[in-house]
């Protein structure tokens, strides 16, 4: 009897044992992937951030783009950013077919930690997912095809690896928030880039310049710092070559406009509407 009484105790007390260890893994866990709070009028990130831009060819107005920042998560101690483009050409152009999603989580230096991009070709959407083995110094891509954007894998993943010899490196959009970082950088950087699983250069000559611009969405002229670049690689509809962008003079840094040379020639990127808690737009002044 005495046996049976010490091994329902031992049970109750290794059952005991299982549970608080359970529950401090967990807790443990939790604590490394919690959300970081981060204030929107001290820096550049700012979880929640929207912005939306109207894409244009001379006066043709081609479609949208929305960037978003979806969240900052501090993990074992370093602190990730998540962020997400949609992108979609507007109905019944003859010569302008593009929907596509790209998110990216980088991390505290706005390098990137992985990557997914969805675009639509015809009535298939192609995914590219990725996975980065830092010890191995490899990338690995996994591209699978789907009926929408939003329903699962219609046909078995293929692999791809790409070696990576430097790192850090970027994808097609870490490379925009590592831009607004950087915006008063004096010196040329050349960072590698992945797109479309192909490794590029993006190169900033850093003779970047303080001006004042004028857009439609603004009420009045704002302070820009004007951003030079060239990427050697070739990104969304033919996206390649030199490209610049005006950021607002500011910690937000938010792109005002830009000037990307795609297929058919040189496209206009526009601010049209924004939503970013306490931005302060630096107006020029009177």
């Amino acid at each position: 009897m005495l046996t049976v009484l010490r091994n329902i105790v031992l049970l109750i007390f290794a059952t005991a044992l299982i549970t608080l260890s359970a529950w401090q893994r967990e807790a443990s866990i939790n604590e490394r992937e919690e959300l970081y709070p981060l204030r929107c009028d001290s820096g550049m990130i700012c979880p929640g951030e929207e912005l939306t831009y109207e894409v244009r060819w001379w006066a043709f107005k081609l479609g949208q783009i929305r960037l978003k920042i979806l969240d900052s998560k501090i993990k074992d101690g370093q602190i990730y950013h998540s962020a997400a483009a949609f992108i979609n050409s507007y109905d019944g152009l003859p010569f302008v077919d593009v929907h596509a999603i790209d998110s990216t989580q980088m991390d505290s230096s706005f390098y990137s930690l992985g990557f997914q991009a969805l675009e639509k070709k015809n009535d298939i959407w192609l995914t590219e997912r990725s996975r980065y083995d830092r010890h191995h110094k490899k990338l690995i891509i996994e591209r699978s095809l789907q009926k929408d954007a939003y329903s699962s894998p219609s046909t078995q993943p293929t692999f791809d690896t790409l070696s990576i010899k430097r790192e850090p490196f970027h994808d097609g959009l870490s490379i925009l928030y590592f831009a607004r970082a950087n915006i008063h950088r004096s010196s040329s950087i050349r960072v590698p880039t992945i797109v479309y699983g192909k490794l590029g250069r993006t190169t900033f000559p850093g003779n970047n310049k303080s001006t004042t611009m004028e857009i439609d969405a603004l009420k009045a002229p704002v302070r820009v710092i004007e951003v030079e670049g060239i990427a050697e690689f070739e990104g969304l509809y033919g996206f390649t070559g030199d490209f610049k962008g005006w950021f607002s003079d500011d910690v937000a840094a938010v792109p005002i406009k830009a000037e990307l040379e795609v297929l058919i020639g040189s496209v206009t990127l526009e601010l049209q509407s924004w939503k970013r808690q306490y931005w302060k737009i630096p107006f020029v002044k009177k």
